[in-house]
């Protein structure tokens, strides 16, 4: 069995940091750093991501390594045209060192499906058009990808082992607040704010998470933030 590869449209977007819009993508780029909405921004969640390495001495000095951090996905809402009362869609998250694609650092691919909830069940997200109850699933967990410049070697997509790289799954990401397999979020979509919502811990407080773009029954949203880094220190392979 071959290992486990990044799907090749991944790595193409990945090289590519630059969205046609702020705060949300074509669904083919990944988008820059978005700041404001996201799993760490629109509240403080007490989540804590690595520290940053620096030298000692002068402040405000940049750290020596960054993570760059990148949530992509989308939802297809059922039935067309609405109102609607499932949904299905993918989230993809992705980090990388240094921001460099050649650097990768985890990589985690979630199925989402989710069906419809009444009004009165995200009546605190003010803005929210409709809201879903939606499942996570993990379908993706680490694995190995090729270099950026790697050829393979047949058709089927094998490459040489040397191309390879590892890269860790979901218990080493450093994304904050990331669903485990088989976690339920409920969440809402706001066409006035452009914005995905989530209700936070099911405590009924709604808080922006993803920034998003609407065409017709399809709803692309991504999140991108850059961190200082702690590089950790890998066991040579004997």
């Amino acid at each position: 069995m071959h290992a486990l590869l990044l799907p090749l449209w991944l790595l193409c977007a990945a090289a590519c940091k630059d969205a046609p819009k702020e705060g949300a993508s074509d669904g083919g780029a990944l988008p820059v750093d978005s700041g404001g909405a996201g799993p760490s921004g629109g509240g403080d969640t007490g989540f804590v991501i690595g520290q940053d390495t620096f030298a000692s001495g002068a402040l405000d000095e940049e750290p020596a390594n960054v993570l760059w951090l990148v949530h992509h996905g989308e939802w297809s809402m059922s039935p067309v045209g609405g109102p609607y009362t499932a949904v299905t869609g993918l989230l993809r998250v992705l980090e990388f060192i240094d921001g460099d694609v050649d650097q990768p650092w985890c990589m985690v691919v979630y199925s989402m499906v989710g069906e419809s909830v009444p009004v009165e069940d995200y009546a605190g997200c003010l803005t929210c058009d409709y809201a879903f109850e939606v499942t996570f699933f993990v379908t993706i967990d680490g694995g190995e990808r090729p270099l950026s410049d790697a050829e393979p070697l047949d058709t089927g997509g094998t490459y040489d082992p040397d191309d390879l790289l590892p890269v860790f799954g979901l218990e080493e990401c450093r994304s904050p607040d990331l669903p485990a397999d088989g976690t339920v979020w409920r969440m809402g979509w706001s066409e006035l704010d452009e914005l995905v919502y989530i209700d936070y811990g099911n405590t009924g407080t709604w808080i922006p998470w993803y920034a998003g773009d609407r065409d017709f029954d399809e709803i692309i949203f991504d999140w991108s933030r850059t961190y200082g880094f702690d590089v950790p220190e890998m066991e040579e392979e004997e």
